[in-house]
């Protein structure tokens, strides 16, 4: 196999680009200098790099260090892990300086440990590149630490003068493989710390991936600056010429033969050189290596190959390598399967077949399942375009594959004229590579090679390997399915019997080849009893259903019904219980069914068995018979009845009569009934004669349930005699039910009757059902009913019965809505009328138009409305079809209500047409309610045009409830528009469509430059309350010069009461002097409140502005923190203004801390103005109880009569706040 590691072996022509920039590196006065080498993976770049090293080491002044970054990715942080190679392979080799170098060691790597702390790397690698601006940005204390970095520099840079060399020569590869935020460290770090005068870095980096890593962190303009700060010299590795890569391409063949590094080396030096004549095919055989004809055949293939080789293989070294690693291996297969495969493998078939599975991955797996795929594609490029499309059009999968021309055209180029493609299927499989070594491929030849001595060697290697090399040997030797190789394929599998069990079931797991499988099942069925455990155990656990049922067929061939019927009883999986009775039923396996209904005591379990059985139809009759005749066990008379029900003989009638009358559980009841009703008419005189002699009500219930199920107009008197001598209402429920199901005319009156008299509801709702079912003949009694009764429940059941009779009951109907002048039943005749439906719509549309009477015409509407979509189509067609706009009203209003989006084309034309303001208030309505963006355009120019405000209103409220799709227009026109009023309802619409109107208002109140604009915006924002509006707002807010729209920010942002405010409107209230502004910030803080306090307090404790102090504190009180209470009693003692002072005492009051006690009675003893003695006995009420001592205290002492009066009044009050 050829090594896929980096080589200094020159087999591509790199010796002039080593050699070139060898001459840059040792160029005086080049230092500090980074040179990047740009290439994909695959073509070269550390093979070059590695050629470069090798080519400097030579030199004696100059030090080499080698970072693989790829191999340190895990490492928290990567480039702690550079330095640290740097540190330990830095040599100072005089003994002199070799203690002042430890130091400087210790020393930086003491920093590194400080700037790993410190998070600076990564933090720098995040900012936008731009070194200059950053530093003028930093604050004093990151500036010291920065000047710590240069100190590192500095240090690195003595350390390498220590050394003695010339150059420090680093070479850091792989870094493209790295994490993105591991990359961009490293680069910083060279960028920052290791920019030393004798340093040249060599990064070996793909450009397309590290600037993807750069643009993920940085703008995409920025990633080529970024890259060209660092990288001082870019050297893009270039295409190899094909006659190079032909070269490279023999030399990897021929080096493939060769045991000795001597040899390999000399033929690197020659392969530039002479490489016409050395590597001839005809003179190879002397003049290079000696090769048997094999080797020959290979090499000549692969040359006879090697430019499209080299094509499909885009030229990349590394990818034609792997190429030939896996031809090799399929030569030494091929090989080893010559006696299975008879010969009929080429080499040149074998490159053919690898390109197309390299190139066309699906075709290939395609061609795996579908052998005849290739032949069927190869045909169609010579057919005719009639006799190709016919063709196409009979497999989705050819025309697929067909229309991929870059893949016809390299079949054609190819030429697969006449191959079979199977063999070299076999060599292509994918895990063959991965999975088999060249011993393991030996033992799959002597397994395939027919001689008995061989195989037994082999099988005997073989039960050695372990499970998954087994399933790949079992995979290969079956998966030829011609029936011919097919056969010797079971053949072998036979013969190494029970160690192959296990393998064959795994990949009968994982397969997916229907083929495959079916192969696989029957070499399973050879196995026999050997393989029905670990089949069993493979059923239980997968669920697969395909899988399931081949199981179950191999199972059923090895007569595994035991195991099976174990497997059921112990299995609590419904879809695996239904898939194994699926094929019990299928295989007619009744006594072993039998058996388990009888010895299973799981429900769900008998449940499935007696279906099963029912299924399995008349073979199981008799044994079920038999089996109800012995039993007196309900659980099992249910289940066989059930069973019995299912079937339908007539055997059964007696014995489930007999269950039927005598079986305690109501649930056997259920079913015997159940199976009675199934049977039909053969059990209806048994049922009648059982219902007749018995006078158990549950009994009743059970035969009504089975008469019903019958259908028989036989049973029709006898139900109807006994629904006129029940006064049971559940028993009656059940009779209606039966003659509903019965369908005759003679149950009609009865039933009649029994709905006017009943005044209950499941009787009520089961009679109307059973009059509906029987139809037309229900009709004219239903109407007389309608007509006389007054009572509601009884008209509503009257209706519903005529609902469901349906079309045969429009007409009778239709008349009486137009007679009566009974609202009640005028609304129950329409609401008949919309349960019948589509029937209905057209008589209902016809006395639309003729009607002028609105109490009838609201009638109609409500029955089209109940009637829905299917009254659009006539409605819209009336609605283009009439002048009257009365009528246009109607039908707007109708359409509106049932809301179908068929309707919206119609009402945008009439809108536009109508003169009538009544009808474009209604259509605006109906398309409102509809809801369908299509009105969005329509309703937004109307909205333009008109200046009737009522209008403008109503459109508004439509567009609010179509919602998002009107967002856009509804800011657009906000925008435009100069008039007031609209703009004030646009905004008010905006904010009550919500949270989907963010976005947009968002970016419209970035892009206006019109203040009134802007406060709309703000205000539907504010009125919304999403967060995501919080970062706009407070930019706008640092930005505008608008007092107006200033205040209305703040007020939205009190409204969305998010603390990201807090410092942008802490800084407002400093900057402005607009009282109106001060009093909505101080407000919009109030609402955003706790998270406000901190702020609010550092700035009371700076400002000096005395209105400031003064808003700061009547916020702080609104907010009522307990923080505030001593900055506020600090600004008590040191105020000099009597407003901030009576502001302060209020906000101790408010907020109600028995702190604030003390410093407040000092101030009341000390102060002589009356109105702050007043304000603090005010706040001393709120604090409550805690206040009272002190004030006590002080009433004794003071001999001011103005405070002893009103510290008594205070007291008085918290004495009686204090009882209540």
């Amino acid at each position: 196999m050829l090594s896929d590691r980096e080589t200094t072996l020159d087999a591509l022509g790199f010796h002039p680009y080593v050699g070139s920039l060898y001459n840059v590196i040792v160029s005086p006065g080049i230092t500090p200098f980074t040179i990047g080498i740009y290439g994909k993976w695959g073509t070269g770049k550390t093979s070059l790099m590695k050629m470069l090293q090798e080519k400097l080491d030579k030199e004696k002044k100059i030090e080499t260090v080698w970072f693989n970054a790829w191999k340190f990715e895990k490492e928290k942080d990567m480039w702690v892990a550079l330095i640290q190679t740097l540190l330990n392979e830095i040599e100072v080799k005089d003994e002199s300086k070799i203690e002042e170098a430890r130091r400087i060691i210790k020393k930086l790597r003491y920093g590194i440990n400080w700037i790993q702390m410190a998070g600076f790397v990564t933090s720098i690698a995040l900012q936008r590149p731009d070194f200059h601006k950053l530093s003028e940005a930093l604050d004093s204390n990151l500036r010291s630490r920065i000047e710590s970095i240069y100190d590192f520099e500095k240090e690195f840079e003595k350390l390498v003068e220590l050394s003695g060399v010339n150059l420090l020569v680093v070479f850091i590869d792989d870094l493209d493989r790295c994490k993105k935020d591991a990359t961009l460290n490293i680069l910083e770090v060279i960028k920052l710390f290791l920019y030393s005068k004798k340093c040249v870095y060599i990064l070996g980096l793909d450009h397309e991936k590290i600037c993807k890593a750069i643009e993920s962190k940085f703008p995409e303009d920025v990633a080529e600056e970024y890259l060209d700060k660092i990288v001082q010299l870019p050297f893009f590795i270039p295409r190899v010429k094909f006659e190079n890569m032909r070269k490279f391409l023999r030399f990897l063949v021929i080096s493939q033969y060769m045991d000795n590094e001597k040899d390999v080396k000399d033929l690197t030096e020659k392969i530039h050189t002479h490489m016409e004549d050395e590597f001839d095919l005809e003179v190879m055989k002397n003049n290079v290596i000696k090769m048997d004809k094999k080797r020959l055949e290979e090499y000549r293939d692969i040359i006879e190959q090697q430019g499209i080789i080299i094509e499909e293989n885009d030229y990349n070294p590394r990818k034609i390598k792997k190429f030939l690693n896996t031809y090799f291996l399929r030569c030494h297969l091929k090989r080893n399967l010559e006696s299975k495969l008879k010969n009929e493998l080429k080499n040149e078939y074998i490159v053919k077949f690898l390109l197309l599975q390299l190139k066309y991955k699906d075709f290939h797996r395609n061609l795996e399942r579908y052998p005849i795929l290739l032949e069927k594609i190869q045909s169609l490029t010579s057919l005719k375009e009639e006799e190709r499309k016919k063709e196409l059009e009979s497999s989705d999968l050819l025309k697929i594959h067909f229309e991929d021309r870059k893949l016809v055209e390299f079949l054609v180029r190819m030429e697969f004229n006449d191959v079979n493609p199977r063999p070299y299927l076999l060599l292509s499989e994918t895990g063959v590579s991965s999975i088999l070594n060249i011993n393991e491929i030996d033992i799959l030849g002597e397994l395939l090679s027919g001689d008995s001595v061989r195989i037994s060697n082999a099988i005997d290697k073989f039960s050695q390997l372990g499970e998954e090399k087994k399933e790949y040997f079992i995979k290969m030797i079956l998966q030829d399915t011609r029936d011919t190789i097919r056969n010797n394929a079971m053949d072998i599998v036979s013969t190494i019997g029970a160690f192959v069990v296990v393998p064959l079931v795994n990949l009968l797991e994982r397969t997916d080849n229907d083929d495959l499988k079916l192969v696989i099942s029957d070499a399973l069925g050879k196995i026999g009893d050997k393989a029905v455990d670990p089949l069993i155990d493979l059923l239980e656990r997968t669920d697969n259903d395909d899988l399931r049922l081949t199981i179950l067929e191999v199972l059923m061939k090895n007569k595994a019904v035991d195991p099976l019927i174990g497997l059921l009883e112990r299995t609590d999986n419904d879809d695996l219980r239904l898939t194994i009775l699926e094929v019990l039923m299928k295989n007619k396996a009744v006594d072993p069914l039998i058996d388990l209904l009888q010895k299973t005591d799981n429900d769900d379990l008998r449940r499935s068995v007696s279906d099963a059985l029912g299924k399995i139809g008349d073979k199981a009759v008799d044994p079920l018979i038999d089996l109800l005749k012995k039993t007196d066990n309900d659980d099992l008379r249910r289940s066989v009845s059930d069973a019995l029900g299912k079937i339908g003989s007539e055997k059964a009638i007696d014995l489930l009569i007999k269950a039927l009358a005598t079986a305690q559980d109501g649930s056997v009841r259920l079913k015997a009934a159940d199976a009675l009703g199934k049977i039909g008419d053969k059990a209806v005189d048994p049922l009648i004669d059982l219902l007749e002699r018995t006078d158990n009500d549950d009994l009743r219930r059970r035969i009504l349930e089975a008469l019903s199920e019958t259908g028989d107009p036989k049973a029709v008197n006898p139900l109807i005699d006994l629904l006129e001598r029940t006064d049971n209402d559940d028993l009656r429920v059940i009779i209606s039910k039966a003659l509903g199901q019965i369908r005759d005319p003679k149950a009609v009156n009865p039933l009649i009757d029994l709905l006017e008299k009943t005044a209950h509801d499941p009787l009520r709702r089961s009679v109307s059902d059973a009059l509906g079912k029987i139809g037309d003949k229900a009709v004219d009694p239903l109407i007389d009913l309608l007509q006389k009764t007054d009572n509601d429940d009884l008209r509503r059941s009257v209706s519903d019965a005529l609902g469901k009779i349906g079309d045969k009951a429009v007409d009778p109907l239709i008349d009486l809505l137009q007679k009566t002048d009974n609202d009640d039943l005028r609304r129950s005749v329409s609401d008949a009328l919309g349960k019948i439906g589509d029937k209905a719509v057209d008589p209902l549309i016809d006395l639309l138009q003729k009607t002028y009477d609105s109490d009838l015409t609201r009638n109609i509407l409500n029955a089209l409305e109940n009637i829905g979509d299917k009254a659009v189509d006539p409605l819209v067609i009336l609605l283009k079809r009439t002048n009257d706009d009365s009528l246009r009203w109607i039908i707007s209003y109708a359409l509106g209500n049932i809301g179908n989006p068929k309707a919206v084309d119609p009402l945008k034309t009439l809108l536009e047409k109508t003169k009538s303001n009544d009808v474009r208030l209604r259509i605006v309505e109906a398309l409102g309610k509809i809801g369908d963006s299509k009105a969005v355009d329509p309703l937004i120019n109307y909205l333009e045009k008109t200046k009737n405000d009522d209008l403008k209103l109503r459109i508004l409220n439509a567009l609010e409830n179509i919602g998002d799709k009107a967002v856009d227009p509804l800011v657009i026109l906000l925008e435009k528009t100069d008039n007031d009023y609209l703009r004030r309802s646009i905004s008010e619409t905006l904010g009550k469509i919500g949270a989907s109107a963010v976005d947009p208002l968002i970016n419209y109140l970035e892009k206006t430059k019109s203040n009134d604009v802007r406060l709309r915006i703000v205000k539907a924002l504010g009125k919304i309350g999403d967060s995501k509006a919080v970062d706009p707002l407070i930019d706008l807010l640092e930005k505008t010069s608008s007092d107006n729209v200033r205040v209305g920010i703040s007020l939205a942002l009190g409204k969305i009461g998010d603390p990201r405010a807090v410092d942008s409107l802490i800084d407002l209230l400093q900057r402005t002097g607009d009282d109106d502004m001060r009093r909505s910030i101080s407000d919009t803080l109030g609402k955003i409140g706790a998270s406000a306090v901190d702020p609010l307090i550092d700035l009371l404790q700076r400002t000096e502005d005395i209105y400031v102090k003064w808003v700061i504190s009547y916020v702080l009180g609104k907010i009522g923190d307990s923080r505030a209470v001593d900055p506020l009693i600090d600004l008590l003692e040191k105020t000099s203004s009597d407003d901030v002072r009576l502001r302060t005492i209020d906000a101790l009051g408010e907020i109600g801390d028995p702190r604030a006690v003390d410093p407040l009675i000092n101030y009341l003893e000390k102060t002589e103005n009356d109105d702050l003695k007043l304000r603090i006995l005010n706040a001393f009420e709120n604090i409550g109880d805690k206040a009272i001592d002190p004030l006590v205290t002080l009433l004794e002492r003071t001999d001011d009569d103005f405070t002893k009066r009103a510290i008594k009044k205070s007291l008085d009050k918290l004495d009686h706040l204090l009882r209540l």
